[in-house]
């Protein structure tokens, strides 16, 4: 049986200098020469449907909510469907672009920067066998990325245009290099929950919208005054939200807003040693998290919609990550020593 990676379409453009080569898979491209030193690459993937075998042995039967019904074949495996036909039961789609441009300027120069557009879909978390209620972006599903660094190996010691002699003053000054990177992503997606309803339901429910869900936002949102919670300034309107009415699951689907957007800077300093040639080596590098520009990076706002407790909904009680994880909002430097042999 073919498999998801066999039946994936993929195309990839690299252009370096004037020359240009090209690998290209059930795609095309138009490629044109670019100036010598920059390297330029353009990928684009989307693989086929997420096939999930099925445990026949507990006498699961693949039915389909859409129109068209599916069943497994006599492998286990669910026939292939079109991302957005109707129905679907453990699957799963993904689409990215990417574009990346390198610039290496010499003397020790490097420049390099990319940006990732993609969508990935998957089951509403809320579904089961019994209960399906379609499908909605999965919770990795942080649409746009761009990164960018530079490193710079400093003109200083043997080699180089400055101290370009051996000795102390090299093993001091010399060999350093500094790399400063940024990295911007968007936010991940969230669900409006609910609390505090009036109603009744026979099964889990979610919000009803009443106006258009690009208001949700709060437009040039601003938290204002961090503390006590309830005087920020909430990120979603909570007047574009309401409880379903009874014995209905409200209109809402999962994950169709998104927390705020990761941006987060990075530094290294870093220098190493050959004392006795290649059988030793040691490195010392310097490492900086959110830094040299800091930016509080937010958690998830409060999602749940309970009209008993307005002050909360909206609002942050934290920040992204741990300590020095990526996107982490605590700015930190960690020093470290290697040794290899």
């Amino acid at each position: 049986m073919q498999s998801p990676t066999d039946r994936r379409q993929f195309a990839k453009v690299t252009l370096a200098g004037a020359a240009v080569a090209a690998s290209v898979q059930r795609g095309s491209a138009t490629m044109k020469p670019i100036p010598p030193g920059i390297k330029l690459g353009v990928s684009a993937g989307q693989p086929s449907a997420a096939h999930m075998k099925f445990l026949k042995e507990l006498g699961v039967t693949w039915l389909s909510v859409g129109p068209i019904q599916k069943t497994a074949d006599a492998e286990g495996f669910i026939k292939q469907r079109e991302q957005w036909e109707a129905g679907g039961f453990n699957h799963n789609t993904w689409h990215s672009g990417n574009i990346s441009l390198e610039k290496r300027f010499g003397k020790g120069l490097l420049f390099n920067t990319s940006f990732n557009f993609s969508k990935s879909l998957s089951n509403d978390d809320s579904l089961n066998y019994y209960n399906r209620q379609g499908s909605a972006r999965t919770a990795y599903d942080q649409q746009k990325a761009f990164g960018a660094f530079v490193v710079y190996e400093l003109p200083v010691g043997k080699g180089q245009k400055w101290l370009n002699r051996p000795g102390f003053a090299n093993a001091v000054l010399g060999g350093w290099k500094i790399n400063i990177s940024e990295n911007t992503l968007s936010g991940a997606p969230v669900s409006i929950t609910h609390a505090g309803s009036p109603n009744r339901y026979l099964t889990q429910s979610r919000v009803n919208t009443v106006a258009p869900i690009e208001q949700a936002k709060v437009p040039n949102w601003d938290m204002g005054q961090r503390f006590p919670t309830a005087a920020q300034t909430p990120y979603f309107n909570m007047n574009t939200f309401a409880y379903p009415a009874a014995y209905t699951i409200g209109t809402l689907g999962s994950r169709v807003l998104q927390a705020p957007a990761v941006y987060w800077m990075q530094f290294f300093i870093t220098k190493s040693w050959n004392p006795v040639g290649e059988k030793l080596k040691f490195s010392f590098r310097v490492d900086g998290h959110n830094l040299p520009h800091k930016n509080p990076n937010l958690s998830f706002p409060n999602t749940q919609y309970n009209l008993n407790n307005t002050n909360a909904f909206g609002r942050f009680t934290g920040v992204v990550g741990d300590f020095s994880n990526f996107g982490t909002a605590q700015a930190n430097i960690q020093i470290s020593i290697r040794a290899e042999f």
